[in-house]
């Protein structure tokens, strides 16, 4: 039996294989890719892309999409052999097996968040792609914006806030950090970050945690800016503490720049950043939410509060 794990991306909900892992990331939530590899080759490439038009044949869109993959002409388009997948999430999966490549290709269609997702996944042994085929294909999940969607990867695990979308994400070794903007339409741009630093007993070896804040929050190019508190030493101010359910944490709420406000006036005017040590997972869990002001504080604890372990299945 193949030992599985959980994968969370942009909305897309899976099991894989213990073995696979990002190894490369591309776009956003309108359109994006990532693609997943063990320790020799890529393993599973996973597209998506955003359908605007009102009138979509999700069945015909996938056939072309099959066929452009497996670089087939059009004259000889209507002999390709796929087969039609009956799905609990997508309205429509179709696949094409590529013997002479080993390779399966697959296309799909939600009709809640109407996007087209793609899979192409590289066979490697029976058991393995029996595994792919019977838990990872087949219990896909989609989670549109507007409901809270759980990320998982590596050993990050958490859940944002419904009504936030996938931005970017940057994945170093031991840094990890996943970007998120306001789904919904509107003039308001609420943003959001979600970062995990481990180990975290490493990270607080080189710096204690109130100067990880300080360097978060400082810098000429972040549109937010700390005001400027000192003690009667002309030291810079001990940040306010709040508890959590992973103990105490730092926060601090620092200010729009004037520049930005003039230039880019849809960005809240308030960002709060709370950094928590997660002592259990030897972990730092930084999160840096822009909103309106009232909002700050339930957006911080949502995340905190929906941050499951490690080992979560």
């Amino acid at each position: 039996m193949v030992a599985m794990q959980p994968f969370a991306w942009a909305g897309l909900v899976m099991s894989v294989p213990d073995a696979f892992r990002p190894i490369r990331i591309r776009g956003d939530a309108a359109r994006g890719s990532i693609d997943l590899g063990d320790d020799r080759r890529p393993r599973l490439e996973i597209h998506w892309g955003k359908v605007t038009k009102t009138k979509f044949d999700a069945v015909s869109f996938a056939k072309r999409q099959l066929a452009r993959a497996a670089e087939v002409r059009r004259s000889e388009r209507r002999s390709l052999a796929f087969d039609v997948i009956e799905h609990d999430t997508l309205a429509t999966l179709l696949v094409h097996h590529d013997d002479g490549k080993e390779l399966d290709r697959f296309v799909g269609f939600d009709a809640v968040s109407r996007r087209v997702i793609e899979l192409a996944y590289h066979r490697a042994n029976e058991r393995e792609d029996h595994a792919v085929r019977d838990e990872t294909i087949a219990r896909l999940t989609v989670t549109p914006p507007d409901r809270p969607q759980l990320w998982a990867f590596f050993d990050v695990r958490f859940t944002s806030p419904a009504h936030f979308k996938y931005r970017g994400a940057t994945l170093n070794l031991g840094d990890m950090t996943v970007d998120l903007n306001w789904a919904d339409k509107g003039w308001w741009r609420p943003m959001m970050s979600v970062r995990h630093i481990y180990p975290a007993t490493l990270a607080l070896s080189r710096q204690p945690i109130d100067q990880w804040m300080r360097t978060t929050i400082t810098g000429r190019q972040l549109p937010y800016r700390a005001a400027q508190r000192f003690t009667r030493s002309r030291k810079p101010a001990p940040f306010e503490q709040i508890d959590t359910p992973y103990g105490p944490a730092l926060v601090v709420d620092t200010r729009l720049r004037l520049s930005y406000r003039v230039f880019q006036w849809r960005l809240p005017g308030v960002q709060r950043t709370c950094i928590v040590h997660d002592e259990e997972h030897d972990r730092l869990v930084v999160i840096q939410i822009a909103d309106r002001r009232d909002r700050l504080e339930s957006r911080c604890a949502f995340v905190l509060k929906h941050t499951p372990q490690r080992n979560i299945q």
